[in-house]
């Protein structure tokens, strides 16, 4: 079975169905307590972990007191403050505190060989379905900087602007001329330019 939208096949009639509300954006599945609404039923059974606060059964983060329903989502989560990346793609370097946003960052790669048949309307550019999901994000810049006011569209790149230039905190260091970068594929990228 293929999907009518991009031609991914599939083995069961079920993992189709899945598919094809990325493509329309269909979320039959919502919270009772909340409303909030999910593509997959076992994304609504994940969220509804959510709502066991009242259970006692939450973890809470120590620096800024935000509660998971796993210790694994806090574990992650800890790592947003830590700046610790551990997860790194293999084809453009860039690192992730997380497995699940590197799978997410993979598709982008992924999208290079399918048809770009979604336009973003802010700026025109083409892309597939998927990635101009993550790029529509990249023109909402809610992210200010106290120090300088400069907007970035999520709070971990407001974080490596604060951290290299305004803490002058450069962790990675190129071993051959000593010039200090911020990311570490930013130091891949001049390592390759040397």
């Amino acid at each position: 079975m293929k999907c009518s939208y991009c031609g991914k096949g599939f083995d069961r009639p079920s993992q189709l169905e899945l598919h094809i509300r990325i493509h329309t954006g269909s979320k039959p599945f919502s919270c009772k307590q909340c409303g909030h609404a999910f593509a997959a039923k076992s994304a609504l059974r994940k969220h509804i972990d959510i709502h066991a606060k009242d259970k006692g059964r939450m973890f809470e983060c120590a620096v800024c007191n935000k509660s998971f329903s796993r210790k694994e989502y806090l574990e992650e989560h800890i790592r947003t403050h830590t700046g610790n990346k551990p997860y790194e793609c293999l084809i453009c370097h860039k690192t992730f505190v997380g497995r699940t946003g590197l799978n997410h960052h993979r598709k982008t790669h992924a999208d290079a060989c399918q048809k770009k048949d979604s336009m973003c309307e802010v700026c025109g550019k083409s892309f597939t379905r998927h990635a101009l999901w993550t790029h529509v994000k990249s023109h909402e810049k809610n992210h200010c900087c106290h120090h300088c006011n400069k907007s970035f569209s999520t709070a971990s790149a407001l974080r490596v602007h604060i951290t290299g230039t305004h803490l002058g905190c450069r962790s990675y260091q190129c071993e051959i001329c000593g010039k200090g970068f911020i990311q570490k594929n930013h130091l891949i990228r001049h390592m390759k330019v040397r």
